[in-house]
């Protein structure tokens, strides 16, 4: 989940690291286990690498991060040539090509006709090879609301290919119906992509799955909405499809859709479904709901989805869902699914409501579930609403992780204290804030997540911040609003500015073809901006255990010095 520039802030301790000296003084070495360590990518001002000298970075998107470190990012450009027709741009940082244009408006959209041009773009999607997924909107002859959005991809400078464009014919549809609008997609490592779009008959949603080629990309039909649903009785049709698939590295696709026709009512009127992104295609039905709920009494079924569905590499998939049937009421009607993927058991129940919170207060139950993500070991971290004693709208929300070997872990809760923050600062209840508890989850377990706060000290200047789980678990604050900042990489040198915003791309697995800031080398990509108008893109890397004694043997040459003091002072 991204896109937008919200009020996202994340947590960072006014140092960079601990100072050296402070390190041999320690007995052991846990004391570093929470102290991320920082890299400036980019700051506004920067020269931006385009071919006309005195261009510079303006404003900046939200990073995203792969697995190798390579950092995607949307900019703002001002300086000399810069006009409203070429004044943003694509970019890409700490990869092969290193700080890299892979895009900028005013170029030519290709695919299009001559004279169509790139006018804007989204935050993109970046994959392992180094390639972009991305929105652009088009300018030029011929360009009409009907046709100024397309969907590109792009492996580097002058490499660019369409996948689709607003207006085009939709595959699978009868003749002279095409897209009307693009919705979203997802995008994987071997370069294949799943897009929804509403088309220009019925102005319905409707999924499609693109493989490119040297040739370009062949597209086609994966669900049309009314269609007959695949393998189901005569006249059960597809309804509502879900607007965000997910797609993983082997190219299959996760979707989840509504049923009409005989036999289909309110109890089983739901399904989810996989196919696959390359063509003939082969769907097949995850979940039909009016099934027997697994692991639970005889006489229970599931009703319908309350998530979309995910996919990791495995093929494994996990959504949640509503309990219909005997016994079943609002205390325990919500659940948590795992399925095992072609190799694996099959569907699992994860979470039920009316179970017990881990790390909450006997007697404390899960209630509801929402935001839930899926890594490639088959660990979900999801939100949840809490009910029992003592519950009440400042403690009713957490965010944990399970898996069908444990029996889930308490990551944080609203009303406990913050890490990382002055003592009776806690976690606020996120039902003001959209962006609050929806985790990022990497590959070994750990999460990223946005929260607000609540205490002693706590105003609308420093009331948000940026959490991560270091590889033993714990949590540690990466950057929070009203903190001095360091932005200068030279550990002889400080430049402090006050944070004012934050923000990360979240809602992802990295295994689901979505965006990601968060990756299996613990590194976080963030954006940060300051009170005196600039802006920046950093990476906290979040050092794993093994690695402890060659950081403290190296950690005088990477440390960033405090805000001028000799130690870190508290936020709040």
């Amino acid at each position: 989940m991204c896109c937008s520039k919200a009020k996202w802030v994340s947590l960072r301790p006014n140092v960079r690291l601990v100072a050296f000296i402070t390190l041999l003084a320690v007995s052991t070495l846990e004391a570093v286990h929470s102290q991320p360590v920082y890299e400036t990518v980019v700051l506004t001002g920067d020269l931006a690498p385009v071919t006309t000298q005195g261009v510079n970075y303006s404003d900046l998107g939200f990073p995203v991060l792969n697995e190798s470190g390579q950092v995607a990012f949307r900019a703002d450009l001002t300086g000399t040539g810069v006009d409203g027709t070429n004044d943003s741009g694509i970019f890409t940082a700490r990869g092969p090509l290193g700080n890299a244009l892979f895009v900028r408006a005013g170029d030519d959209a290709p695919g299009t006709p001559v004279g169509v041009g790139y006018s804007g773009f989204s935050t993109p999607v970046l994959n392992e090879a180094g390639q972009i997924a991305f929105f652009a909107d088009l300018t030029g002859s011929g360009i009409n609301t009907n046709n100024d959005r397309g969907l590109f991809t792009s492996s580097g400078p002058a490499a660019s290919s369409i996948v689709a464009q607003e207006g085009d014919p939709a595959p699978g549809t009868t003749s002279g119906v095409g897209y009307s609008s693009l919705s979203n997609f997802v995008f994987n490592d071997a370069g294949q992509i799943a897009f929804t779009a509403r088309t220009t008959n019925n102005n319905v949603i409707s999924l499609f799955a693109a493989d490119g080629s040297p040739n370009g990309f062949t597209t086609r039909a994966v669900a049309i909405d009314g269609d007959p649903a695949p393998g189901l009785a005569a006249g059960v049709n597809y309804g509502t499809i879900s607007l965000f698939p997910s797609l993983n590295t082997a190219g299959q696709i996760v979707y989840r859709s509504t049923l009409s026709g005989p036999g289909i009512d309110s109890t089983n009127n739901g399904s989810i479904w996989t196919d696959v992104a390359q063509p003939p295609g082969n769907p097949s039905p995850v979940a039909l709901f009016g099934d027997a709920a697994p692991d639970t009494t005889p006489g229970i079924i599931v009703s319908r989805s309350t998530s979309e569905a995910t996919i990791n590499a495995a093929g494994q998939t996990a959504f949640a869902a509503r309990l219909i049937g005997i016994g079943v009421d609002v205390s325990n009607n919500a659940a948590i699914f795992i399925e095992g993927g072609p190799s694996g058991p099959g569907r699992t129940l994860l979470a039920r409501s009316g179970d017990p919170a881990p790390g909450a207060p006997l007697g404390v139950n899960y209630d509801s579930f929402s935001n839930l993500v899926l890594n490639e070991s088959g660990q979900v971290a999801f939100q949840a609403n809490l009910t029992g004693p003592g519950i009440d709208f400042s403690n009713s929300t957490g965010l944990f992780i399970a898996d069908r070997a444990s029996g889930g872990q308490l990551i944080a809760r609203a009303g406990e204290d913050a890490p990382g923050t002055a003592p009776d600062v806690v976690f606020r209840d996120f039902t003001f804030s959209g962006s609050f508890f929806i985790p990022v989850l990497n590959g070994v377990g750990q999460t990223a997540f946005i929260a607000n706060l609540t205490g002693p000290g706590v105003d609308s200047t420093n009331g948000q911040g940026i959490w991560v789980t270091d590889p033993d678990g714990l949590l540690t604050l990466v950057i929070r609003e009203g903190d001095l900042f360091d932005v200068d990489d030279d550990p002889l040198l400080e430049d402090l500015r006050t944070v004012e915003d934050i923000g990360i791309v979240s809602f992802t697995g990295n295994e689901d073809g979505r965006r990601s800031s968060f990756n299996d080398r613990g590194q976080l990509a963030f954006f940060a901006s300051f009170t005196d108008g600039s802006e920046g893109i950093f990476i906290a890397a979040i050092p794993e255990p093994a690695s402890l004694s060659l950081l403290a043997l190296g950690i005088a040459a990477l440390t960033r010095r405090p805000r001028g003091d000799d130690a870190p002072q508290p936020s709040a």
